[in-house]
């Protein structure tokens, strides 16, 4: 019964720590939906999970914001999981104002106020994160004055980036091109969580082993 307990600790600890970032898109200043898009007309409500795409390829954020009270100012910052700039990120936002990685804030905000915002953002076609997951979260902050706010905070998109290079024509799919990147390279994220779970079948093993 005590391996099956352990075992059973073990499988939840790894579900969670593979989860993307999701909190409530609700307090009591406001509230937050967010959006995806591949084209810009076709949305999907956040969370959107494993949506694929290449190198190259663009996308669309979409985020609806209603405030319940009059605040002093809104807070807003997209991150990607994993990074901390973006200049490591594997996307680069295009066009929206810039919120990626730092806080925009919008002011004064009134009571029942409906914002709706739009970012354009594309995978960089040089970046060597593919073949693994890169989630893009939304934070968003109601500042009811300099001391006292709420925060919402969730995973808009847990995208899977695909080796292959996006073609705006064909789409075709382009093998390897680009000098800098022209190796083979095993995602580290990945890598990183193989370990430990490798790292925890040891410790299993060893459990058994012990009680026998």
């Amino acid at each position: 019964m005590e391996i099956k307990k352990y075992m059973f600790i073990i499988m939840i600890f790894l579900i969670l720590f593979s989860i993307p970032h999701i909190r409530a898109a609700e307090c009591e200043y406001g509230s937050v939906e967010a959006f995806f898009s591949k084209d810009g007309e076709n949305w999907q409500k956040a969370t959107v999970q494993n949506s694929t795409l290449k190198r190259g390829e663009a996308f669309f954020i979409k985020a609806y914001i209603r405030s319940k009270i009059n605040l002093s100012s809104i807070d807003i910052k997209i991150w990607e999981t994993g990074e901390n700039s973006k200049f490591n990120s594997t996307f680069k936002l295009i066009e929206g104002f810039d919120c990626f990685f730092s806080f925009y804030d919008i002011y004064p905000i009134k009571k029942d106020d409906n914002l709706t915002y739009i970012w354009q953002f594309n995978v960089k076609h040089n970046t060597k994160w593919f073949n693994g997951n890169a989630p893009l979260n939304l934070f968003v902050q109601f500042d009811k004055n300099e001391e006292v706010n709420e925060q919402v905070s969730f995973t808009i998109v847990n995208f899977f980036i695909k080796k292959d290079v996006f073609h705006n024509n064909s789409d075709l799919e382009i093998k390897e091109e680009n000098s800098d990147i022209n190796y083979d390279k095993t995602n580290y994220k990945s890598a990183f969580l193989g370990l430990f779970s490798f790292l925890i079948l040891i410790l299993v093993i060893a459990v058994i082993y012990k009680r026998k």
